[in-house]
């Protein structure tokens, strides 16, 4: 595999509902076709929103503050802790695909107004979630990441 243009941040900080404030980790990848694959991260330190709730708002941030075309993102998350009551449990990377917003005719929500001061809610919505598997790591370029196993 060629390298690839990398970008991380250990404590990405970001808005959840109800503006509180929340962290994650995010590496940006520039792949080879154009696209730009984001992997999110939840920490177990998390004083927030999870990543898996605000998705799409987080995936809209990321693609505002970076420059990235919402069309050539590829969002995947992954949790990077082991819950309390889990035992051992594989944790995957999931590919996250999203529906278009389309940019105008927004009906504005006080929640989004708070949550986003410009009034716009984002590009995406409808999230939907898979493991990623290795040939999805392959399509994009990619060596596959396991699942993580945590004791």
């Amino acid at each position: 595999m060629a390298a690839h243009e990398r970008i991380l941040f250990d404590r990405f900080e970001y808005r959840g509902l109800h503006g509180c404030r929340c962290v994650c980790s995010l590496e940006i990848l520039a792949l080879h076709d154009g696209r730009s694959a984001v992997i999110a991260t939840e920490l177990e330190d998390n004083p927030g929103t999870s990543i898996t709730n605000v998705a799409e708002h987080l995936a809209s941030e990321v693609c505002d503050r970076f420059g990235i075309d919402p069309d050539k993102l590829v969002w995947i998350e992954h949790y990077g802790y082991a819950g309390a009551s889990e035992g051992l449990q594989e944790r995957t990377f999931d590919r996250v695909t999203f529906g278009r917003r389309p940019r105008e005719g927004f009906r504005r929500s006080a929640t989004v107004r708070r949550q986003h001061p410009d009034g716009w809610p984002g590009y995406f919505r409808d999230p939907s979630w898979r493991p990623m598997r290795e040939e999805d790591w392959w399509e994009l370029g990619l060596s596959p990441r396991p699942p993580v196993t945590y004791e």
